[in-house]
């Protein structure tokens, strides 16, 4: 089964997201903050959806930090941003992340979707 580690400091959007991800048959992993996120990490998850904003550390931070770890570099990342974080956007393009989006651009489906063509198809199952 695939490994999706969710970084998110909104915990409403968390939650559904965790909830959405888990119904499509994905192990989801939540964090709400950066320390959560790094202590989680131990065990490589498939794919990594990683808030810009955290309440401890910073998201550009966290990424650099995951990007030059070797068994975590190749780990795709699709990063969340705030309305007007192109900035942000830029900089994390720089650090080799797979996508950045604004949150409220692709809606929960289409964020689900987005996050599912980042993972192995062989390991998603579907509870029936």
């Amino acid at each position: 089964m695939s490994k999706i580690l969710i970084v998110e400091s909104e915990q409403a959007l968390l939650s559904t997201l965790c909830e959405e991800l888990e119904e499509r048959g994905f192990d989801v992993d939540p964090a709400t903050n950066g320390g959560e996120a790094l202590r989680k990490l131990h065990v490589r998850p498939d794919v990594i959806v990683l808030d810009g904003i955290l309440t401890d550390i910073d998201g550009l931070t966290l990424l650099a930090q995951i990007k030059s770890d070797q068994d975590l570099k190749n780990v795709p990342i699709v990063f969340l941003l705030e309305s007007g974080d192109e900035s942000k956007a830029h900089a994390a393009a720089e650090l080799g992340v797979s996508k950045s989006i604004i949150k409220t651009s692709y809606g929960l489906g289409g964020l689900c979707d987005l996050i599912e063509k980042y993972l192995p198809q062989k390991k998603k199952i579907r509870y029936v």
